[in-house]
């Protein structure tokens, strides 16, 4: 048999919304999601980008609705956190770490850093960016 290779794309917010959602029959009776039982069943691998703007609460909720696939999470801690309301926001204090804050935390996950950067080829931009916000140590593309 062809081992046939299928991607999807999509916001978190999507994902997470359509497999959260309760679908009712006209009597207000929950009806079964066949879709949402093969996405669970299928996924082998989600990958998320901009993860330093994925909170906790998301990155706790992709756990749960794919037990079985695992999770990529390419981002950039010095880059947007997730998004607040407010600073002193109760709702977002409670949900507003980053996944990525909370992976890095964790001492059993593997973690791989990226030191070479490949923004722009205008090199005393990228030179003075790096250095200045991320790390001296930082090499840029020649």
């Amino acid at each position: 048999s062809v081992d046939q290779r299928r991607m999807g794309f999509a916001t978190v917010d999507t994902i997470l919304g359509r497999l959260l959602k309760v679908y009712k029959n006209e009597d207000d009776r929950p009806v079964k999601d066949v879709t949402r039982d093969k996405l669970r069943k299928n996924v082998r691998r989600i990958v998320v980008d901009e993860a330093s703007q994925l909170t906790e609460a998301a990155l706790n909720a992709l756990i749960l609705s794919f037990p079985k696939a695992q999770l990529v999470l390419i981002g950039d801690s010095k880059q947007l956190p997730p998004f607040k309301y407010s600073a002193g926001d109760v709702v977002s204090q409670l949900s507003g770490r980053s996944a990525l804050e909370v992976c890095s935390a964790k001492q059993n996950l593997p973690v791989i850093r990226l030191t070479r950067v490949y923004r722009s080829s205008w090199l005393t931009i990228t030179t003075f960016s790096t250095r200045d916000r991320f790390n001296p140590s930082s090499k840029t593309r020649q």
